[in-house]
């Protein structure tokens, strides 16, 4: 027994006095050594040491070119030195990095690009959503030794940051650390990390906070909307465009995006993509992809025969273009590939191109697919099947596999300040796509909003309640194996400190609603007693903790993202109202003083969420045996800035200021929608069950009419009982919804007769009964 104690004393001694101190008993016992020649990213690990190591320690850290005498050496990047002691770039994974630790140094030595912007095509890719100049900082390209050092205060330091800015950070103070000798290699399991969270130029603390989580990737891979590049080719070559109802597409007859339709089967249409694509690898010889993706909203291909031999009806509504784009695509990667070897021509699996085709069964090895799905969805064990069985396919067809995902449905709209979390459901999915071998890592979706609201989206939005979910997600994105369980016992404990318990019920309770309750929207999914039990958490949790400490902000931070959208869907149920029109004759009159529209009905249009909206607008509605009439008075302080682009109905009359006009069959059937622009154009389109897509070809009997005044203006419309399929007694057979779009004002908002707390008009679960009296 005695020279076991005495073994074990001497391996003790031996451990301690192989471990590199770099700090104790209030100085700084190490320096960080960057070679002259190092380049930005490195630098930059080495600032991120310097900061953290002081911050912890409450010392100042010495970076230098060479070893200071006295100093344990810290060395960063690749070197002579790091070469002379193990490290071999080409040996590390993607974004991977070496940690070596003896007695005397310490060296931390990653995978690193040279340096500045590494921006791709197109947004949010571009150089303006992905370079930080202040911080000479980029969302792409490898930063092993960045990885390596923030791993590295993360492992030995204890430095968290699970959100972004002072607020979100953990950075304990400690009197002494050392590192026992070690080496050790780490990369992420999966190396594209690509999350728009924010634009790196718009917020340096949430670029930091980006990187220093783990997120990144070694390049763009840009999969996105890309047909609109052939537009230049409309005067010169309008036989690369779709024939649709007999026409050339040059615009949106064909999707909703526009940027014309395209005759994917057009020989020359191929010539001028694989030129053009090679054209841009030779001057961009560091991207590595180039995207060739349908335009959004793809409804129809081009009638030619040729093009519509490649339908593949049999896939399903998900599958029913899929062998006309995956053709395509596979026929200009070919031809790319023999002039540009290494270089690869990714495209999406969404929409209705969304299933594996049949032809080609196999792709060419330089295609990468990005496959598009809602994560959230895997909640439902219907859609998880179909999900997961998806990806398997494309995983058989390619050996690049990327995904696309949609963290913004945690906090759009109707979802804005919901407590959404789901764990457990993440770890299940990457353990998934890592065994599958050739998932290569995902976009992840993640602005705060789409644009049009007051949250601006080009910065981490809703900072409290997403946080938890992008900190989990990319912790998993480098190991799948981790055990989330673990990971949030101590995120409760560091995060809220002595509140740790009911914040621990709090994210609980919300992972449970997720997990067990659907709905497409809060109002079906969270009862009030469940909002009243997350508020009495958060009370019980900022008793806890000091008024003025960390975890009360925290705490206080989730709080005010949760209040006014809980209130709000707390007094949505109540809401509703019936529209009821006056009985009174209906006709276009601009007389408004000296006509029957005197005696119809007078309302006022609030905002979605069901406040009181900055801009007022009143609706008068009247009806008679044979139509009913509606007129809005649209007050308007920037009358000069009114946008009126729409000509016809055939433009973009929704992007224009304007009305719209909805109802259905309260059995769900029959469904009908009208917008009049402030120059008068009038739209309309019909539906036949609540689940059916609107078909623009049908046209009403509808009249309308629009004018301006001083300071507003002016819309109304008849509409004929028979357009909306209507005999006899109204009441009881339709409800409706009246909205504004106001675009004047420089960003389109949106009123509304009854609010919804969606950005879609088209929820007739919030539409009021329709009503004559």
């Amino acid at each position: 027994m005695k020279k076991l104690i005495n073994l074990a004393l001497l391996l003790f001694c031996t451990l301690s006095l192989s471990a590199a101190v770099l700090f104790e008993d209030g100085r700084a016992a190490a320096s960080i050594v960057v070679a002259e020649e190092a380049s930005e990213p490195v630098r930059r690990a080495a600032s991120e040491l310097a900061l953290w190591l002081g911050k912890v320690s409450g010392l100042e850290f010495q970076i230098a070119a060479k070893p200071i005498d006295g100093l344990t050496p810290i060395y960063l990047g690749d070197s002579e030195f790091a070469r002379e002691h193990g490290f071999d770039r080409e040996a590390l994974k993607p974004d991977g990095y070496l940690l070596r630790s003896t007695g005397d140094w310490l060296l931390i030595a990653g995978r690193d690009y040279p340096g500045g912007p590494q921006p791709g095509l197109l947004h949010p890719h571009r150089i303006q959503e992905t370079w930080s100049e202040e911080l000479r900082l980029s969302s792409f390209g490898e930063m092993g030794t960045l990885n390596g050092v923030e791993r590295f205060l993360e492992e030995f330091a204890g430095v968290r940051w699970y959100m972004t800015g002072e607020l979100g950070t953990v950075a304990p103070h400690l009197p002494r650390l050392e590192i026992p000798s070690l080496e050790k290699t780490n990369a992420p399991e999966f190396d594209y990390r690509f999350a728009w969270l924010c634009n790196f130029p718009a917020s340096a603390q949430d670029a930091l906070w980006y990187r220093r989580v783990g997120f990144g990737a070694p390049a763009s891979v840009c999969i996105t909307h890309s047909y609109l590049m052939m537009q230049d080719f409309k005067d010169s070559h309008p036989e690369y465009f779709a024939i649709i109802n007999g026409k050339r597409d040059f615009d949106r007859a064909s999707n909703i995006i526009g940027g014309g339709g395209y005759c994917l089967t057009n020989e020359g249409l191929q010539d001028a993509w694989v030129d053009y694509i090679c054209k841009y690898f030779q001057e961009n010889p560091l991207q590595v992809l180039f995207p060739l993706c349908p335009n959004d909203g793809m409804m129809k291909i081009c009638e030619c025969p040729r093009c519509q031999a490649l339908l593949s009806p049999e896939l399903g509504d998900r599958g029913k273009f899929s062998n006309y784009v995956w053709t395509f695509t596979d026929t200009i990667a070919r031809r790319v590939a023999e002039r540009c070897p290494g270089k690869m021509v990714g495209c999406f699996a969404y929409e209705h191109y969304r299933e594996p085709p049949t032809s080609p069964a196999k792709l060419s090895p330089n295609v990468a697919v990005m496959f598009c799905y809602t994560r959230q969805s895997l909640a439902s064990p219907e859609h998880k099947e179909r999900i997961l069985s998806n990806i398997e396919q494309w995983s058989s067809r390619t050996a690049n596999i990327y995904l696309w995902t949609y963290p913004i449905f945690d906090y759009w709209k109707p979802w804005r300040g919901m407590p959404r979390f789901y764990p457990h459901l993440l770890k299940e999915n990457f353990e998934f796509l890592h065994k599958l071998g050739n998932v290569r890592g995902e976009f992840l979706e993640s602005e705060s909003s789409p644009g049009g609201d007051d949250i601006p989206n080009d910065r981490i939005g809703f900072p409290g309640l997403s946080h938890l979910t992008a900190y989990v997600t990319v912790k998993l994105l480098w190991d799948s194996q981790l055990d989330v369980d673990i990971l949030l016992q101590e995120y409760y404990r560091l995060f809220y400190g002595p509140a740790a318990e009911p914040m621990r019920r709090f994210w609980e309770k919300a992972e449970d609603i997720f997990m067990t309750r659907s709905g497409d929207h809060p109002i079906n999914v969270f009862k009030p007693a469940d909002l009243k039990e997350f508020f009495a958490f958060l009370d019980e949790a900022a008793s806890l903790v000091g008024a003025d400490s960390l975890e009360a902000r925290r705490i206080s931070l989730i709080r005010n993202e949760m209040e006014p959208y809980t209130k709000a869907l707390m007094n949505l149920a109540d809401a509703k109202r019936p529209l009821v029109a006056a009985k009174a004759p209906v006709r276009l009159t601009r007389d408004l003083a000296n006509s029957p529209w005197q005696n119809a009905n007078r309302y006022k249009l609030v905002a979605k969420d069901g406040s009181k909206v900055e801009f007022n607008t009143i609706l008068l509605a009247a009806a008679d045996d044979e139509a009913l009439g509606f007129t809005l008075i649209c007050f308007e302080d920037a009358m000069d800035k009114l946008t009126v682009n729409a000509k016809t109905s055939a433009d973009c009359v929704w992007e224009d200021d304007s009305v719209e006009f909805f109802f259905e069959g309260l059995d769900g059937t029959l469904g009908r929608h009208f917008i009049v622009t402030a120059a008068g154009v009038l739209w309309d389109s019909a539906w036949e069950s609540r689940t059916a897509p609107e078909e623009e070809a049908w046209s009403s009997h509808a009249q309308c009419d629009a004018w301006r005044l001083d300071g507003r203006w002016i819309a109304q419309i008849r509409i004929p009982w028979s357009d909306l399929g209507v005999s006899g007694d109204p009441n009881g057979r339709l409800v409706a919804n009246v909205y504004r779009n106001r675009v004047a004002g420089g960003r389109q908002t949106h009123a509304a007769f009854n609010p919804t707390m969606t950005d879609q008009h088209r929820r007739t679960d919030f539409f009021g009964a329709l009503e004559v009296k």
